[in-house]
């Protein structure tokens, strides 16, 4: 490849015959460098690098002195490159530049950026060491902190997290960060990331703590220098403040607002704009409201993504009114002064999205006209049609999950009739609709006329339906679904699996579950089943005839770390942890799990767990009656809140009342209710 074309141009210096059997070839496509060059532009944008190849050696053999014309080598190398990454043959960056300097080529570091730039594509997703390799392949510190910078934002841009912070870390050690970066990075950082954040943002103000050097690593807590002007401190706390929007966290915004106020530093439009979307995220739409009062008192204009979240808010409430009053304000061309073009430059996305949400609004509350109009409103910087894909998938998503097939079709024939899709390109959008309906049937029937002869189509269909059989406990339709993947020769997604998983468990069917495993290793081989996959299987056992099976799956889900642990994570476990032993009949054992359950308040409000509580008291009575603990009964009877009570299967209130009588049984759970 690259290093044979190096060969033969070192091999063609003292070899003249071979230089004139090269002159003779190289007429094929001319002699002239210009005419070798647009080959050559030509056969990568082809994907092409053996033509590459042929074209660049026999003008080496030909030019013998290519350092006359440097710059067109490097050139022509660069078109090279681009060939063998068009078509996924990546070379290492380290040999690029030797490749180079063989070629009598004098190494450009803006040109190796770019070049390795489209290395990025293909390899910078899985290969963290190729990454390292990219930065440390450029000498000088100014160019090898660039290379540092775009493969960090490589990363945030694909939002690998673990993997920006790896190169961040190194870029600390070895050149120091950029602001920019430091920014990104903090204000691009999720609420699992929260922590690391305010630890680089202390560390940068001078206010770190010996935790924080802990947590952050003695390379990067050392490589990381304190900041002395007022701007680059605003320029870290209103990174954080946007960290903290963005994890919704509206308590921990304010705190680092505060920051600035000890640190005696004037709050500007992205500190505001900030602020309000962290509150506007958490519904606090009053103090958003005197936030972006006050800042008009000071005439500040907060930036607007402050505006973007209220108006969101507004929209989510079905408040038109005031949502007008925010678009009109902020998100209209004849709102916006000469002087903030630039800024109107870098929001056309953000106003894209504000359209959307008006025309939401618009739409939930039945006024499709309106939202029509707003989509397809013309204006001197947005000419004809307003919306596009992204903005009608927005405005058919919310539809889609309430389960109204109706709205869904006309967004969709909106759509269509706007040419934004074909016709068949949002069908999975409209089965969803019908599955979220609630009715199996009604999907099941969209689906056979909608993709009906199409036996090209992929898994998600498939997938889309699962979830419906998941949601009705109808495994026969899973198995059938499944059967017919294997017929078309499709791989079910993970997703899939977990749907098939889920339609077991209402009837406990152990059996079919066993045959879903045996399909899913046959397809994942020795992966590890995730906590979703468990807790249906472990809730399958839990309501079969043999819950103490479940036994074993509970001891796996507790291995597995939840992505939130404290506030959903343990509450789940202990609340599966007491209905399989009051299934079972470890009455003492599940008393003391569903007391540790309680103590997490915050969780009880699930309406999920909310399902598990009431299964708990529903196994505890089966498992009372079996042992005839009357008077247990009637404690859990009492200590039951309504909507526990009102969830009681007929069958079991049959066997209370045989038990109990239909008196007591009616005192009891009056009592329970008036308690609570």
């Amino acid at each position: 490849m690259a290093e044979r074309i190096v060969q033969q141009h070192e091999g063609a210096v003292g070899g003249k015959p071979r230089a004139r059997r090269a002159q003779r070839e190289f007429k094929e496509i001319g002699n002239q460098p210009i005419q070798s060059l647009e080959a050559m532009t030509t056969a990568a944008s082809r994907s092409d690098y053996d033509k590459c190849e042929q074209i660049l050696r026999q003008f080496l053999e030909v030019h013998v002195n290519s350092a006359t014309n440097p710059g067109l080598v490097a050139k022509m190398y660069k078109q090279l490159f681009k060939a063998y990454v068009r078509s996924k043959k990546c070379l290492d960056p380290v040999q690029i530049r030797p490749q180079m300097r063989q070629a009598a080529v004098v190494p450009d570091d803006s040109l190796f950026q770019r070049t390795v730039s489209y290395l990025l594509l293909h390899r910078f997703n899985r290969d963290l060491k190729f990454a390292a390799r990219f930065c440390e392949a450029v000498n000088r510190t100014e160019p090898e902190k660039q290379a540092y910078t775009t493969v960090v934002n490589q990363y945030i841009e694909a939002r690998m997290p673990k993997r920006a912070r790896y190169i961040f870390a190194l870029m600390v050690q070895r050149v120091g960060p950029t602001g920019e970066v430091v920014r990104k990075i903090i204000e691009t950082s999720s609420a699992k990331d929260f922590r690391w954040a305010e630890g680089v943002a202390r560390t940068l103000l001078g206010m770190a703590s010996e935790a924080d050097r802990k947590f952050l690593g003695k390379a990067v807590a050392v490589g990381l220098r304190p900041v002395e002007s007022s701007e680059a401190k605003r320029i870290v706390i209103n990174a954080m403040i946007c960290a903290a929007a963005n994890s919704r966290n509206s308590l921990k915004a304010k705190a680092w607002s505060e920051i600035l106020n000890t640190l005696g530093i004037d709050w500007d439009r992205q500190t505001y704009g900030y602020l309000i979307k962290a509150l506007a995220k958490r519904g606090l739409l009053d103090e958003a409201v005197s936030l972006q009062k006050k800042a008009a008192s000071e005439q500040i204009r907060p930036d607007a993504v402050g505006s973007f979240a209220l108006l969101s808010l507004h929209a989510e409430r079905g408040d038109i009114e005031n949502a007008e009053n925010v678009f009109e304000g902020e998100f209209t061309i004849s709102s916006v002064v000469a002087e903030e073009e630039k800024i109107w430059d870098k929001r056309h996305r953000l106003y894209a999205a504000a359209v959307s949400r008006l025309a939401l609004a618009y739409s939930k509350a039945g006024l499709k006209n309106d939202a029509v109009a707003l989509l397809t409103q013309d204006s001197k910087r947005f000419k004809g049609a307003v919306a596009n894909v992204k903005m009608v998938t927005q405005i058919m998503t919310p539809h889609v999950l309430a389960g109204e097939p109706t709205s869904t079709t006309f967004w969709n024939q909106f759509g269509i009739d706007l040419g934004l899709w074909s016709a068949d390109r949002h069908r999975d959008l409209l089965l969803s609709a019908w599955v979220n309906s609630g009715n199996l049937k009604d999907a099941q029937a969209y689906f056979n006329s909608a993709y009906k002869g199409h036996e090209n189509i992929d898994v998600a269909p498939f997938d889309i339906l699962l979830q419906g059989c998941a949601n009705a406990g109808d495994h026969v339709e899973a198995k059938n679904l499944f059967n017919e993947l294997d017929r078309r020769e499709l791989k079910p997604k993970r997703s899939s699996y977990k749907h098939a998983f889920s339609s077991c468990v209402k009837f406990g069917k152990t059996e079919t579950i066993e045959e879903f495993l045996d399909r899913f290793w046959k397809h994942y081989g020795s992966v590890h089943l995730n906590a979703g996959e468990l807790a249906a299987i472990f809730d399958t056992y839990s309501n079969s005839d043999h819950p103490e099976q479940a036994l074993k799956h509970l001891d796996a889900l507790k291995r597995y770390r939840f992505q939130d642990q404290e506030a959903y994570g343990i509450p789940f476990l202990l609340i599966s942890e007491a209905t399989l032993h009051a299934a079972i009949g470890n009455l003492d054992i599940a008393e003391t799990a569903y007391k540790n359950f309680l103590n997490k308040k915050r969780a009880i409000g699930s309406a999920e767990l909310q399902e598990d509580n009431a299964r708990y008291h529903r196994n505890v009575i089966h498992s009372c009656l079996k042992s005839l603990e009357i008077e247990r009964v009637e404690n859990v009877l009492r200590s039951m809140d309504i909507g526990t009570a009102n969830v009681l299967d007929s069958s079991l209130m049959q066997q209370l009342v045989s038990h109990l009588g239909e008196s007591k049984v009616h005192e009891l759970m009056a009592r329970s209710s008036k308690t609570r």
